[in-house]
């Protein structure tokens, strides 16, 4: 009998196969498309399917093959193939492209790509990547043109995902072993360049019994990508480790999740505070306490609408607090403790809420949150930069970013990410409440508040913007907002400009991607409209602005 040892995910995955071979385990929905649906079986001999191919082209434990692929059947078969061979798979947001997308492929030197037929337009376009490439076409998808075609396979060998999978099925010796490199996700980069950080072979289904508790009776839904780390630790591992039921959306959707989890008796999602609020956002509907859900897995939630979401849907959410790169865990399980925390770190993390100086800070203070363990030292590996890795732990203590505070019963409370604070007329601007306020506005499908320089020149002093993308495109009545807002907010919370967009642009992780929308107010690119309804031209439209 061979010696499988399931700290190795695609170890487990075998003893699944000797154990429960034909218990299905993972869904793939598609809506109108229809769905794929998996065993253990299936997904073992698929993804051997995958390791010998990959043995045959050379790759080599260590070796690292990408992933840029939604959510569909492959990702996991290339995953947990590369996984077999002891390869490392690195997670890329199919939503790069050009250098962002060039730039981890070449970081991470992978040797073999991964996709899908509507993403070979972004790899071609990819500069410097000379590796192999698999597709596959998937229902609504055409097939590659004769021109990408040709333009791909000049830059290297291009292979059809089902000639992988027509092949005869042999098992590969496993080559994995506990604590070797497995895996890449890259940092969504706010701070410069992506880093991959590198994650190892480890049992991470512990997770369940510590945080989510999920029974032999619950059904896991997530729409949140498979590139981002949320979605293997809150679903995908908890449901292949426990033989827990979980379905998976190619992309999260705001209009269908009720539906879906209806369709398929889900019992909990997982999902990020934006999310939340997209949720929220959508028109009220007779049925929408109608479904199965009990728990909302959530992290992220904005305080503003926490109660209100739990009250429409009927159901509790479960917060919780954890980054990619390490440092502590935190949870508020459910109907336990205060309303828009994120919860207490976990009994093996001991933190520190520090100023700049590393001084602590009162209780009640914002300040940033740092973490080590009760046992042993910090490590973060961030792939092929040591100095990186060494200042992540500096002085023994793991650097979150992330500026919190604590009440007198130790409950965290998230405020900002370092250097992305808003205040007004001295006093610290909450998003979450004017955010609040525009999502039970019936046009508005998405919403961010941000701020920048104040016009009046105050130091640290910012004007508020309010991003909006409504249900449907209209010229905006901006005193009708106006209106809205003022009998909503108090003063300092009024939003000073309004910028109508046609989505809210955001990192993997769903948090809004800021700066972009600050970049385009800058520019003057696109509506957006001072409190008196006056419109700024950008710059191309002849005038200089504020």
């Amino acid at each position: 009998m061979k010696n499988l040892q399931p700290e190795v995910p695609a170890q487990m995955l075998e003893e699944k196969v000797e154990k429960v071979p034909d218990r299905t385990v993972v869904t793939f929905e598609y809506g109108a498309f229809g769905e794929e649906i998996l065993t253990y079986r299936e997904l073992f001999e698929r993804a051997s399917r995958v390791a010998a191919w990959l043995r045959e082209r050379g790759v080599e434990k260590g070796d690292r093959v990408a992933l840029f692929l939604r959510n569909y059947p492959e990702f996991l078969y290339a995953m947990l193939g590369s996984n077999m061979l002891g390869a490392v798979w690195v997670a890329l947001d199919p939503r790069l492209i050009g250098e962002s997308l060039a730039y981890p492929l070449r970081d991470s030197q992978s040797k073999v790509v991964f996709t899908t037929a509507d993403l070979l337009p972004a790899i071609k376009e990819a500069e410097g990547f000379r590796g192999e490439v698999v597709y596959a076409v998937k229902p609504g998808m055409s097939d590659l043109s004769e021109e990408d075609r040709k333009g791909l396979e000049k830059r290297g060998s291009l292979t059809s995902f089902s000639e992988i999978l027509d092949r005869p099925f042999l098992p590969v010796e496993q080559q994995g072993l506990p604590d070797e490199p497995a895996q890449i996700m890259y940092t969504s980069g706010t701070t410069g360049n992506p880093k991959g950080v590198l994650w190892r072979n480890r049992r991470l289904d512990v997770l369940v019994d510590l945080l989510w508790h999920y029974g032999p009776d619950d059904i896991l839904y997530t729409g949140l990508s498979l590139s981002h780390a949320n979605a293997h630790t809150v679903t995908l591992i908890p449901s292949l480790y426990r033989e827990i039921p979980s379905v998976f959306s190619v992309r999260f959707t705001a209009s269908r999740i009720w539906d879906i989890c209806r369709k398929y008796g889900c019992t909990t999602f997982s999902c990020l505070g934006g999310m939340i609020a997209m949720i929220y956002a959508r028109p009220e509907r007779p049925d929408d306490a109608d479904h199965p859900v009990r728990v909302v897995v959530s992290a992220g939630t904005p305080a503003a609408i926490w109660e209100p979401f739990e009250k429409r849907f009927k159901v509790k959410i479960l917060e919780w607090y954890g980054a990619l790169d390490g440092g502590c865990v935190t949870v508020k399980p459910v109907g336990v403790g205060p309303v828009g925390s994120m919860g207490r770190p976990l009994d093996f993390f001991t933190i520190r809420i520090v100023d700049e100086e590393g001084n602590d800070v009162p209780v009640g203070q914002p300040g940033e949150l740092i973490s080590r363990p009760v046992i042993g030292e910090p490590k973060v590996e961030y792939f092929g930069k040591e100095k990186e890795s060494r200042e992540k732990t500096l002085a023994g203590w793991h650097r979150s970013g992330d500026i919190v505070r604590r009440d007198e019963e130790g409950w965290l409370y998230f405020c900002h990410r370092k250097g992305e604070e808003l205040r007004k007329y001295g006093e610290f601007i909450q998003p979450s409440l004017i955010e609040k306020v525009f999502c039970e506005h019936p046009e508005v499908r998405e919403i961010c508040v941000y701020g920048v320089p104040s016009r009046g020149g105050a130091p640290g002093e910012s004007d508020v913007v309010a991003a909006v993308a409504t249900h449907a495109e209209t010229t905006p009545d901006v005193k009708a907002w106006v209106s809205w807002c003022r009998n909503r907010l108090p003063q300092s919370h009024q939003p000073d400009y309004f910028q109508w967009v046609a989505e809210i642009p955001k990192t993997l992780s769903q948090r809004p991607l800021t700066r972009l929308l600050k970049a385009d107010f800058l520019a003057h690119k696109g509506k957006i409209y001072d409190r008196r309804g006056e419109r700024w031209l950008s710059f191309s439209e002849g005038e200089k602005g504020p």
